[in-house]
């Protein structure tokens, strides 16, 4: 060790071999892979689940898309249609006042 307090990559590394491997002669390595397919699983798992959840969210988004676009395609098309009657209509009233033929 180097006394600054920190453990530089060396070091790390020659803690690791004597901790792992120094005072269990080997079965410590096969701890070690065994933890890091344990790790990799876990890894997966929360991949795994994430996906589903982001798939589940985009079927409900499609679910309501698949009835709210049409709905609100209607009511926009009816509101036009229902202004432009009215706007013709009130068109037609200010001619006949002042007496303009259509």
């Amino acid at each position: 060790l180097d006394g600054s307090g920190g453990l530089s990559l060396t070091e790390f590394c020659f803690f690791c071999e004597t901790t792992i491997v120094g005072e269990s002669g080997g079965s410590g390595l096969d701890y070690v892979k065994d933890m890091v397919q344990g790790f990799i699983s876990v890894h997966r798992t929360r991949r795994s689940t994430i996906k589903a959840k982001w798939q589940s969210r985009a079927l409900q988004v499609d679910k309501i898309c698949q009835v709210g676009v049409p709905v609100m395609a209607l009511l926009l098309v009816s509101s036009i249609f229902c202004w432009t009657c009215h706007h013709l209509a009130e068109s037609a009233a200010e001619r006949r006042e002042l007496g303009l033929s259509s």
